[in-house]
């Protein structure tokens, strides 16, 4: 399994991911690690049909991190043709000073969730 990660500009950590920034250097950390994804990958099955998306994500030109965090997840459900609403939580009409928990139940609240399902690493949060 290759890992990867995005290079962010030095800043706060209490800034919320809506302010932070990729790096200055983003662009080539992420031309590299394409470049070990697809040395690591090449023999994989569908590996020259989701190529194209891989560089498509790997070069997206947004320096908010945010912003390439929701463009990257809107291609891949465009791309697995995912019918799903996705919605963003700060938009959400809810005490965005709550955390944890009842941070969740208010957003599962806000948006009518008649369920709620937490992945294995989470089950101890909420």
């Amino acid at each position: 399994m290759l890992y990867f990660t995005l290079p962010l500009a030095k800043a706060s950590d209490s800034l919320h991911v809506n302010q932070r920034e990729l790096a200055e250097n983003a662009r080539g950390q992420l031309t590299s690690s394409l470049g070990s994804l697809n040395s690591a990958y090449a023999n994989a099955p569908y590996f020259k049909e989701t190529s194209g998306l891989m560089e498509a994500l790997f070069s997206l030109a947004y320096r908010n991190l945010f912003d390439y965090l929701q463009a990257t997840i809107q291609q891949l459900v465009d791309y697995l043709s995912i019918e799903t609403t996705i919605i963003v939580s700060s938009t959400l009409p809810i005490d965005h000073g709550l955390k944890s928990q009842a941070k969740v139940v208010a957003i599962c609240e806000a948006i009518a969730a008649d369920g709620y399902i937490n992945p294995i690493g989470g089950v101890s949060l909420y």
